[in-house]
């Protein structure tokens, strides 16, 4: 017999008769998340640690452990206790770099990781072993009400072996490894948290077939989040288009220095904005609500009295401005609307034209500045204004600002640990957000968990919330 014409004829009959008669074991996290998956995230504990003050990734029993600390921020429990488990047992046993998580379509939640010393691994969890059901190339154990399933090159933490042993490994669906972009930016390694959504599984409209892609990344004194919409193939979606129109540059000039909070917008869906400025000053500027927003609308907040704890959320210790693009022509129904909500009783102030009503020690005024109505508590909006947001709201469509400098009344009033500047940008193609700390000796993460408000936001944009 010919060897030669034997392996040519019938070696391929041989290989798919193997694979059909056994299942393949990847050697890649990614490769057992199926590419219907509703959230699909990648942590790199060694960047996460760092973040939260600890040199090495060793998950204790304790929060003062930085890798402890960073699985209770960013994983839900029923994924974060049992990895904490095994990388409290054998974190030199794993890939640390990358723990890969999703939630499939059925609902239920999946965390693997590559396994770099399987010895090492096994033997520090012999108090957890399940021989009996062990299955084709797994070894299982029971850790904090979940299976974990261990090979070779893998370690699979699931509900149950039957979500290991029929969906993970089925040869005949497709992992989600096989889409382009989302392999590449899961894959990437430039990010302490790396997440894919479908734009569908969150409810964006208008972004058919789309991924909603965020990536987490920290410095000693910052943390900074970007999303991006991409498609299956890599090629970026505009994600900004959906969320406003470019916002008008020279609104710039009416935010005064010293400003705390300032938000600026290009016109928004009527249908559910991404930030309606209209809701969120209704209370205050009751009149300018039914001013029609079809441009920029702009809000800033600055001190003008003393803050305390106390008297924090009271308007009349602050200089708030709300104004709205409006034509010439909407001009005469906006003034009349604040005319009537005044009584009538506000008087034209002779040197910037605006109107101006005192009620006690607080005032209220109203007017028409280069093409922008605007309402304003304790001060008047004037154009012609210098400021340092310029790289923040420059070419974005909506951007904001929440700046509480180091010693300032505002960290004082809130009780901040620290200073802290917290911004928010969208362009056409992404979403940055940044928050950086001033004055602060503590590890990033350390501060932002004193933060519940950022801690909540940063927990939702990084999956925790989504699985």
């Amino acid at each position: 017999m010919n060897i030669a014409n034997f392996v040519k004829n019938f070696a391929p009959v041989l290989l798919l008769t193997a694979s059909a008669c056994g299942h393949h074991v990847p050697d890649d996290p990614v490769d057992i998340i199926p590419a219907d998956a509703q959230a699909v995230a990648v942590y790199d504990l060694r960047q996460l640690s760092h973040a939260a003050g600890s040199t090495t990734v060793s998950a204790g029993d304790s929060l003062s452990d930085g890798t402890a600390l960073a699985l209770k921020m960013f994983l839900p429990a029923n994924l974060g206790t049992p990895v904490s488990q095994l990388i409290t047992a054998a974190a030199e046993g794993f890939d640390t770099s990358r723990l890969v998580c999703f939630t499939a379509a059925g609902g239920y939640t999946v965390a693997a990781m590559k396994v770099t010393d399987a010895d090492a691994v096994s033997g520090a969890l012999t108090a957890y072993r399940d021989k009996g059901a062990d299955f084709d190339g797994f070894d299982v154990y029971n850790v904090s009400r979940r299976v974990v399933a261990l090979s070779e090159s893998l370690c699979i933490i699931a509900p149950d072996a039957a979500t290991i042993r029929d969906n993970l490994r089925t040869s005949d669906s497709r992992p989600i490894s096989e889409i382009t972009g989302i392999k590449e930016f899961t894959g990437s390694g430039d990010n302490a948290v790396s997440v894919a959504l479908p734009a569908r599984a969150v409810g964006v409209a208008g972004m058919q077939g789309a991924w909603l892609c965020t990536g987490v990344r920290f410095t000693s004194d910052a943390a900074s989040v970007r999303i991006q919409a991409m498609q299956p193939d890599g090629t970026p979606d505009s994600i900004g288009a959906s969320v406003a129109s470019p916002l008008d540059p020279d609104v710039l000039q009416f935010i005064p220095e010293g400003t705390s909070v300032a938000i600026a917008s290009g016109a928004q869906p009527a249908k559910d904005p991404l930030i309606p400025l209209e809701r969120l000053t209704g209370k205050l500027f009751p009149a300018a609500k039914g001013v029609p927003a079809t441009g920029t609308t702009a809000y800033y907040g600055r001190p003008a009295g003393t803050l305390t704890p106390d008297n924090l959320m009271d308007p009349d210790v602050w200089n708030l401005a709300t104004l709205v693009q409006l034509p010439d022509t909407e001009l005469p129904a906006a003034m009349q609307s604040l005319a009537d909500a005044t009584g009538n009783r506000a008087v034209r102030d002779r040197e910037s034209g605006q109107m101006v009503l005192r009620q006690g020690d607080t005032t209220v005024s109203y007017g028409y500045v280069d093409g922008y109505f605007t309402e304003a508590y304790n001060g008047i909006v004037t154009a012609g204004n210098s400021n340092s947001l310029t790289q923040t709201f420059s070419g974005a469509r909506m951007a904001a600002v929440l700046d509480a400098p180091l010693g300032s009344q505002l960290q004082k009033g809130a009780e901040l640990p620290c200073g802290a500047s917290l911004s928010l940008k969208v362009t056409t193609w992404d979403i940055r957000l940044r928050l950086s700390l001033y004055g602060s000796q503590d590890a990033p993460l350390r501060v932002i968990a004193r933060f519940p408000a950022v801690t909540g936001v940063l927990n939702y944009l990084t999956g925790a919330s989504l699985m």
